[in-house]
């Protein structure tokens, strides 16, 4: 006697024989358990063979493993998936926390130029510290697991006091809006141009949702490329060199 279901695949199939059923081919390639179930129940319950592969989207050789795994294990419990025997995952040894704390500290305490962490970096550290065989890839997917991201930081000068930049906001800027009002004045705010000679990457890792900050020094080596200009000494473009004047 056929299982209910296993009788409404077959009239199914009688009735479309010849248009392949796409749906159940996609559902064998990840069968679950209940699948399996039906299949071997349809097979055990007189439904041959090839109809019973076809209903289910599967290779006959397919069921006939199903079957025996079902026989040996002596009921449907050995149609339960069993975990694979791969090769074990690598760095399982490290924790989130252990991420955490080794992006949070300075690259440049590992010797790197900068602070600012690259997966490279990560792959150099972690090899010749801890030993690990790994790939810069098995870096990527870890620190993505951990919750890390790769971040462009925001830049921070070390020497900013933010009380006394409250208190100029308060103080003196008031006093200047309102003598520009008095007066009808026109407030011009000049400052020299000049570039930062301070190496830069531009991103590092940093846990998702913290924008990590780059601290600068306040007299971090710059190379002036347009001083301000004054009446005197007129308009000055161009760059400059150690120990040769700007081009007018």
């Amino acid at each position: 006697m056929l299982w209910s279901a296993t009788k409404n695949l077959q009239l199914g199939l009688a009735v479309q024989p010849s248009v392949p059923d796409n749906r159940n081919m996609s559902e064998a390639k990840s069968s679950t358990y209940e699948l399996r179930v039906r299949a071997v129940q349809a097979r055990e319950g007189g439904m041959p063979l090839t109809q019973v592969a076809q209903a289910y989207g599967i290779d006959r050789t397919t069921l006939y493993r199903w079957r025996l795994r079902a026989a040996q294990a002596g009921g449907t419990q050995g149609l339960l998936r069993t975990p694979g025997s791969g090769r074990p995952r690598k760095l399982q040894q490290f924790t989130s926390q252990q991420w955490y704390d080794l992006v949070l500290q300075p690259a440049s305490t590992f010797g790197f130029e900068t602070d600012f962490w690259t997966a490279k970096r990560l792959h150099q550290v972690v090899t010749q510290h801890w030993g690990a065989e790994v790939t810069v890839r098995t870096i990527l997917r870890r620190l993505q697991e951990a919750g890390l991201t790769y971040q462009k930081p925001t830049r921070e000068y070390a020497e900013a006091d933010p009380i006394a930049r409250q208190q100029w906001l308060q103080g003196t800027l008031p006093k200047i809006r309102s003598a520009i009002r008095e007066y009808r004045a026109l407030l011009s705010c000049e400052d020299e141009a000049s570039i930062s000679l301070t190496a830069l990457l531009g991103k590092t890792w940093a846990p998702r949702g913290q924008t990590p900050k780059q601290k600068l020094p306040a007299s971090a080596a710059r190379s002036p490329s347009c001083p301000p200009s004054t009446p005197k000494a007129g308009s000055c473009f161009g760059s400059t060199t150690s120990g040769s004047p700007p081009r007018k």
